[in-house]
């Protein structure tokens, strides 16, 4: 799609005549904390449960589910705003403790959209917790490896396309693929450094960005573990990426001004230019498409990545999109490409829409 100039500050005239642009439409913030974004965005409270003992006293992850239901990874559980848009039904859960333990299970990533609604959550505990349906009240933990301490953080967690679950370990370096209901490895990889990847959004491959120490990025299938495309880079520190579900595009990036454009199948390489003095540190495809949403630490951009133009750009100003060193999992689009959340680090949920429109 050419791109023509507009002088509105994140709308772009498309050479079809339609206008894209970013809209902020609800902002959600844990009870007692505030949002930092202008009057203009409606703010509502995420809520604490029925005698306010319990609830979110901040937000660490969040992914869309199937629809416009909206899931949070809180610091005491995990919760879902049926409709993030409007006014919801809202519900909250505790995940189950590990055997011997003490404490509540703290979740840190989560994947809802598992074959038959079925959810899971990466926790600090080195285990996925699994549902067996669409209710997160069966959650059953998967330890990732023993002991469970060793496996460290889990920067991802998400489903391949044949409904296994995978998760990355920043300890033990290890990515690997798990039976969602046994919990056995369909396979595993133990890499030299942390590896922080990305999925499609159909599950059918799995991005290894470039990480430290040499490594190359990688785009695995990501039933079988099988390396489908390799691309070399000399000694660098870890970047995020973003891989599309129609099998053309990767994007890379995070401490420079650009991010690296890679055609995976035919292993042309370009960049793709920020606005001066902005660094990714999130990224993700409109499921579907080549437009690929960018975070950084002063706004969100949606480009077209195939010809390498930002389409909109939309600034939070005081609100600060992110934190300058975020998981993936502070950004999500939903599955019908028109609406994406982005977690600030004013600890702020905010809920923005995609719009396409004629200009009158």
């Amino acid at each position: 799609m050419a791109l023509i100039a507009s002088a509105a500050q994140g709308r772009v005239a498309t050479a079809d005549d339609v206008v894209v642009s970013l809209r902020p439409i609800v902002a959600w913030v844990p009870k007692g904390q505030t949002s930092g974004l202008p009057a203009s965005v409606p703010i509502r409270e995420l809520p604490r449960n029925e005698d306010q003992t319990a609830g979110p006293r901040y937000v660490k992850a969040l992914a869309w589910g199937a629809g416009k239901d909206l899931w949070f990874a809180f610091d005491s559980g995990i919760g879902r705003i049926d409709d993030a848009r409007t006014s919801p039904t809202w519900t909250w859960y505790v995940l189950p403790r590990p055997d011997g333990e003490d404490g509540d299970t703290e979740p840190e990533v989560l994947a809802p959209r598992g074959p038959k609604g079925r959810i899971a959550v990466g926790t600090v505990f080195g285990s996925i917790a699994v549902s067996d349906g669409v209710d997160p009240r069966g959650l059953k933990l998967h330890p990732m490896q023993s002991s469970e301490q060793t496996a460290g953080i889990m920067p991802w967690v998400g489903w391949s396309a044949s409904g296994s679950i995978g998760a990355s370990m920043h300890l033990s370096c290890n990515v690997a693929m798990l039976d969602a209901k046994s919990g056995a490895d369909v396979w595993r990889r133990e890499e030299r450094v942390a590896r922080y990847p990305a999925s499609s959004f159909d599950g059918r491959w799995l991005l290894l960005p470039w990480a430290e120490a040499d490594s190359d990025a990688e785009v695995l299938d990501a039933d079988t573990g099988k390396t489908l495309a390799r691309l070399p880079r000399k000694g660098a520190d870890r970047v995020y990426g973003a891989i599309d579900d129609i099998g053309r595009f990767v994007v890379q990036g995070r401490d420079e001004e650009h991010l690296s454009v890679w055609e995976w199948k035919s292993g042309a390489v370009s960049k793709m230019e920020m606005e001066s003095g902005e660094r990714p540190i999130a990224m993700a495809f409109v499921p579907g498409t080549s437009r690929c949403v960018v975070a950084s630490p002063q706004a969100i951009s949606l480009f077209d990545v195939a010809t390498r133009r930002r389409m909109c750009r939309w600034e939070a100003k005081d609100a600060g999109p992110l934190g300058e060193y975020v998981p993936q999992s502070d950004m999500s689009v939903s599955a019908d490409g028109r609406l994406v959340a982005v977690l600030t680090e004013r600890l702020t949920v905010v809920v923005l829409e995609i719009v396409i429109e004629k200009p009158r």
